[in-house]
């Protein structure tokens, strides 16, 4: 019974390519050539390692130049409507049993009479790789970190103005912090004065720290277990930063809430943070 189903499957397939190739009766290529060449540069670039074969790309761009509209009509019936050329690339990896880090995305694009000159071949087929998470990890940290501004609005600091410039930025009350023996264990960038002030005292001699992440892009708000916490107000609602942890991400024009006292986070020449 299977046996019969493949062949009628195989026949099918067969009036499928007749049908399309007859649509070619002047070009030296029809598109069942066209397939069995498109599909021997993908055996091409097959590779072999220890593991034995390997196809190490992710994406496959196979261009048709030269093409008007009837053509491109068929051509697309050919390797996209009719029989999806992916399908038989899949099948051709299979067969030889290739690893591959993720299944290949196919593109068939047609270029028409504009973009091609005489000396273009009946199709061209580009290989590429997409970046690795590492890879891309790796990029974004190389990338230089963006300015940030903070501001103070409310109660007394010092500086009044903090170009943000490192990944972490420490904030709270006095400048410095020393441990029992007198060891400096924290010094403050934006260091709010230790008085009487009813704002200033609302803020904890190690109340937050601001990081910058480099692969996220973004500039994260951490409340370091402080007694009056910390929020942030944007778009006219409140939002809480839970003690530790990764904090929340900041956007460009937050007000930030250190107990009663508030800094304004900006980043000159953007709408907003990376999210």
């Amino acid at each position: 019974m299977w046996e019969k189903v493949r062949r009628a499957a195989r026949k099918a397939e067969t009036s499928i390519h007749k049908r399309i190739d007859s649509f070619f009766p002047s070009d030296p290529t029809s598109p069942l050539e066209l397939r069995h060449q498109i599909l021997e540069h993908v055996e091409d670039n097959i590779e072999f390692d220890k593991g034995g074969p390997l196809f190490p790309y992710d994406e496959i761009r196979i261009s048709f130049p030269g093409a008007d509209e009837n053509r491109r009509q068929l051509l697309n019936l050919a390797f996209v409507e009719e029989r999806p050329i992916k399908d038989d690339i899949m099948a051709l990896l299979h067969r030889h049993r290739c690893r591959m880090a993720s299944e290949p995305t196919v593109i068939v694009q047609f270029a028409g009479d504009d973009e091609a000159g005489e000396s273009y071949p009946p199709f061209r087929i580009d290989f590429s790789k997409r970046a690795t998470a590492a890879a891309r990890a790796v990029s974004a940290e190389n990338k230089p970190q963006p300015r940030a501004v903070l501001t103070v609005v409310k109660g007394a600091a010092e500086p009044t103005t903090y170009d943000v410039t490192k990944k972490r930025t420490c904030i709270g009350r006095v400048k410095e912090l020393f441990d029992v023996e007198g060891v400096i264990v924290r010094r403050n960038d934006l260091a709010f004065s230790d008085n009487d002030d009813q704002v200033n005292v609302t803020v904890g001699r190690a109340h937050a720290t601001i990081v910058f992440d480099g692969q996220t892009r973004d500039f994260r708000v951490i409340d370091e277990t402080s007694r009056y916490g910390t929020r942030i107000f944007r778009e006219d609602r409140s939002i809480r930063v839970p003690p530790g942890g990764r904090g929340i991400a900041l956007k460009d024009g937050d007000e930030l809430y250190f107990g009663r006292a508030c800094v304004k986070f900006d980043i000159p020449g953007t709408d907003e943070a990376h999210t």
